[in-house]
């Protein structure tokens, strides 16, 4: 029987669960909740720029950890895996609608019996099933720094890159971010015989320097250590609804799902 009083809400309790993280260990998330959900269409509905959302997605990922750990040190696919398990939790949704503009080259006759040869523009429409995201590689054991040799005595480390120094570089190199920009800004630190120095401590033009001087070999493997870490994916079946072309697409990373 119900009886009058003050409302508590504390009483309001938002659930939990378990995400599973790449090392085997767990991670206790709560959902999504309304006023991120707010805040994340009016990132991506409000603003032109992708950083914009990308900072909202990192907000709802550090707010919904419930555990006494840093969202930073995570792995990319990690942390995009827990928002994509906040999300589907916080909305009740097993999918995701997406669009995409069929680009097939096709003939176009106009109205005066013209023809041309253009895109079909048609729009494809398709879901993302949550359950079906994997992650984008096989091998997931990356360390969070690596010490790379450049001769006898003298090595680099370099640290991995989270979740928006990743999705950042993906969407920003349109801009002119380099690949050699994006290896040395996850340079940590130069150590020659016992002496360490913090590259904040390297000025600029010792640093440019000191990459030139790398050998190609060296900076493949940093390459591979930058670029190739695992990251959400989904592989799609597509089939445009004007032309019948058909499309193998795979999307990778958070901004190809969300932004």
């Amino acid at each position: 029987m119900s009886k009058k009083g003050k409302f508590d809400i504390n009483a309001v309790t938002i659930p939990t669960f378990n995400v599973k993280l790449l090392d085997g260990k767990s991670v206790t998330v709560r959902a999504i909740i309304m006023k991120e959900y707010r805040n994340l269409l009016l990132s991506k509905d409000g603003s032109d720029d992708a950083l914009d959302h990308l900072t909202a997605i990192e907000q709802v990922v550090t707010n919904c950890i419930v555990e006494d750990i840093d969202p930073s040190k995570l792995t990319a696919y990690d942390f995009e895996n827990i928002f994509v398990k906040a999300f589907e939790f916080g909305t009740g949704s097993k999918d995701l609608p997406v669009s995409f503009q069929c680009s097939n080259e096709i003939v176009k006759t106009d109205a005066e019996d013209q023809t041309t040869i253009g895109p079909c523009n048609a729009i494809i429409k398709n879901k993302i099933l949550f359950n079906k995201i994997v992650p984008s590689i096989t091998d997931t054991d990356i360390p969070e720094e690596k010490e790379f040799e450049i001769q006898e005595g003298v090595s680099v480390t370099l640290t991995r890159p989270n979740f928006k120094d990743t999705a950042f570089f993906k969407i920003n190199a349109s801009n002119g971010e380099t690949v050699i920009e994006n290896i040395i800004r996850h340079f940590k630190q130069v150590q020659v015989g016992e002496v360490v120095s913090d590259i904040t401590m390297v000025d600029a033009e010792d640093m440019t320097e000191l990459f030139d001087r790398i050998q190609p070999g060296t900076i493949s493997e940093m390459h591979d250590y930058i670029f190739n870490i695992p990251r959400i994916s989904y592989d799609m079946k597509l089939k445009c609804p004007s032309c019948d072309k058909r499309y193998n697409h795979k999307l990778v990373g958070i901004e190809d799902f969300f932004i």
